[in-house]
């Protein structure tokens, strides 16, 4: 028993012969089953109950995830649940104590060198400096942390991103405040610690 179908595989039995009896096995299941025969009676309206009952069983899954994050892990969503192990928890742990011994990829230079003059932040040390006063996020759609740091006037801050291994300069910038939070409140970014030094 279980292996019904080893003839068919080996080649020992013909489709037709393996079709007729897939039919009979269905048709007992049918027959000694109430749920078997309303599940083959009626197919649109199983897929659809097991479609529906898939959606509803993810929700509850993120549901739970979330009502765990809230009230064992200070709200740190579920996309840091999953993945704080790797980037964000290790940045709590060890912190960043100096953004300018870090190695950058070239265009981070080049962004910070173009954008740094138009917030009075010339030179790469200045910018990276502005930054290290900063609040680490985890992005959730990366796993990369930014460090975001408000820049005097409250409208704009300096942004310097981090690949998820915490090892390099990524990438490197200027955001709005609009930008920033609309990141924070839509979940995007959730805050790992807020003070980098």
């Amino acid at each position: 028993m279980g292996r019904w179908y080893s003839e068919f595989i080996t080649g020992q039995q013909s489709w037709s012969s393996f079709q007729g009896e897939l039919g009979a096995a269905a048709n007992q299941l049918s027959q000694s089953s109430p749920a078997w025969n309303t599940a083959m009676s009626h197919p649109y309206l199983s897929g659809a109950a097991v479609g529906v009952g898939s959606g509803v069983a993810a929700y509850g899954a993120a549901a739970g995830l979330t009502t765990l994050s809230v009230q064992y892990l200070g709200g740190i969503g579920t996309a840091c649940t999953a993945m704080c192990n790797q980037n964000g928890q290790k940045l709590v742990e060890q912190g960043i104590s100096n953004l300018q011994q870090l190695p950058r990829i070239e265009s981070a230079t080049e962004k910070i060198m173009e954008r740094g003059p138009n917030i009075k932040l010339s030179g790469i040390n200045n910018f990276l400096q502005q930054s290290q006063k900063g609040t680490a996020y985890l992005d959730n759609t990366t796993g990369n942390i930014n460090i975001f740091s408000r820049l005097a006037d409250g409208s704009k801050y300096t942004r310097v991103t981090l690949n998820p291994e915490l090892n390099r300069i990524i990438s490197a910038g200027i955001n709005t405040s609009r930008n920033v939070n609309n990141g924070i409140s839509s979940g995007r970014f959730t805050e790992v610690i807020s003070n980098t030094k």
